[in-house]
């Protein structure tokens, strides 16, 4: 069983009414992803590797609006889910530090599984998938983190205009996210699965990635297509 406890989050592994609510907390409702996610590759710096495609996309049609006090972005979480707000502006110069404060956290009703949410500036990060690598890269070395799937990530379309993101599975750690532009502009957004692929936490959801998608079609964004500039995402 993995627990998870308030604010520090330690994981011990030995194991029509949504559009309405979505319009009252001054959000914009996205559609579900109707196909699945196909193959993508790398960008530069990472070498050219073809992802696995995610299988099909989760039904998000019941899933929860929330808009976060502390950075203004919305998004929808699965039902019954336990939020945890933010209480601070998470910065990249206090990352890997404990706490999870700074991150807008949603908690399973079982407690195994968390996924965390946050927005930082980066005013002088270029918005091409080049200087999200770049600031990706950083934020691994801040947090001590592998880096391990930077070769292997899966540019993201962010909004209509397909401003860039990655998505990032660092092996046998956690799946994430990092985009900019569009909406939030002036800023980088982190999504993080706080368990990997296989674990056996995520396996109702289809996967990590899976349920990570799911988060991201709730905020406009989901994997790119080469075809797909400047349609934006389904």
């Amino acid at each position: 069983m993995t627990e998870i406890s308030h604010r520090r989050l330690t994981v011990t592994r030995t194991q029509p009414a949504v559009l309405l609510l979505l319009v009252l907390a001054g959000c914009t409702a996205f559609p579900p992803t109707a196909t699945p996610s196909p193959a993508a590759t790398a960008v530069p710096p990472a070498r050219a590797e073809t992802a696995a495609p995610s299988k099909g996309p989760l039904d998000t049609t019941t899933w929860t609006p929330y808009k976060s006090k502390q950075y203004g972005f919305c998004l929808k979480h699965p039902p019954g889910w336990t939020v945890w707000p933010a209480e601070r502006d998470w910065t990249l110069e206090e990352a890997g530090q404990a706490g999870k404060d700074g991150q807008e956290v949603f908690v399973t009703p079982a407690d195994d599984l968390y996924v965390a949410v946050w927005s930082t500036p980066v005013t002088a990060t270029p918005e091409t998938l080049e200087g999200v690598a770049s600031w990706v890269q950083r934020y691994c070395k801040q947090t001590g983190g592998s880096c391990s799937g930077l070769d292997r990530s899966v540019p993201l379309c962010n909004g209509t205009d397909c401003d860039p993101g990655l998505l990032v599975t660092d092996d046998g750690e956690s799946v994430q996210a990092f985009f900019t532009g569009g909406k939030h502009k002036g800023q980088m957004i982190v999504i993080e699965v706080g368990l990997p692929e296989s674990h056996q936490n995520v396996a109702k959801y289809g996967g990590s990635r899976r349920l990570l998608e799911g988060f991201l079609s709730g905020m406009g964004v989901c994997p790119a297509r080469p075809d797909q500039a400047p349609a934006g995402c389904p």
